[in-house]
């Protein structure tokens, strides 16, 4: 389903230099709001994808609880709902033979691949060099762009303390969620695959419906 397609005025900040050298000529960037409330609502229709925006909320409550101070911040809150999306499109599609029994499996795969994500110091744009994006979007240009980390401007420091913080994260919801050895290890390796970007999507001939 073609969805719109914004280019808004970037805003810059001064403190660091988080772009890619590629793009630091432009005025403009592209917005993907309107493919991102898309996602959103066809999601509702289903209950596996509920599944993983519920545990997405779960966890967005748990780390904006945290102290101030506490790493998981940096590397959990405004980028969740990314690790979401990649897990809605990883674990839930093809929907017809791909579902999750409920929350609390939803939430193990979704704190394992955030563990992946902290471990690597990566997490791949949803949109921007996304090979995976063609099962939702089968006629959307974003997979053929160069491939950005979004954490790749943090330090290794912040990703020491936030593997700190991850551990007490465990702990602290421990119950809630499916542990890492009765999870699929199918489905498992679907993360580290996607983070290495060994692997090659070739566009469907007919979209997947999410």
């Amino acid at each position: 389903m073609p969805c719109p397609v914004y280019a808004v005025m970037k805003w810059v900040n001064l403190s660091q230099d988080t772009e890619m050298a590629m793009y630091r000529d432009f005025l403009w960037r592209v917005c993907t709001s309107g493919y991102e409330s898309h996602i959103l609502d066809v999601c509702q229709t289903n209950p596996s994808q509920q599944f993983l925006i519920t545990a997405c909320r779960i966890l967005k409550t748990y780390v904006s609880n945290q102290d101030g101070t506490n790493q998981i911040h940096k590397v959990a809150t405004y980028h969740l709902k990314t690790i979401c999306f990649h897990c809605i499109t990883l674990l839930t599609i093809p929907k017809d033979h791909n579902s999750l029994s409920g929350v609390k499996e939803a939430l193990g795969y979704f704190l394992s691949f955030l563990n992946l994500c902290i471990n690597s110091a990566t997490l791949p744009h949803f949109f921007h060099g996304n090979p995976c994006l063609v099962l939702m979007f089968p006629e959307c240009s974003f997979g053929e762009e160069h491939i950005k980390n979004v954490y790749g401007s943090m330090s290794s420091e912040t990703f020491h303390q936030a593997k700190i913080s991850y551990n007490k994260m465990l702990r602290d919801l421990l119950g809630l969620y499916t542990d890492n050895a009765l999870l699929d290890d199918n489905r498992l390796d679907r993360f580290p695959k996607l983070l290495d970007l060994q692997h090659t999507v070739r566009k469907p001939k007919d979209a997947y419906k999410l």
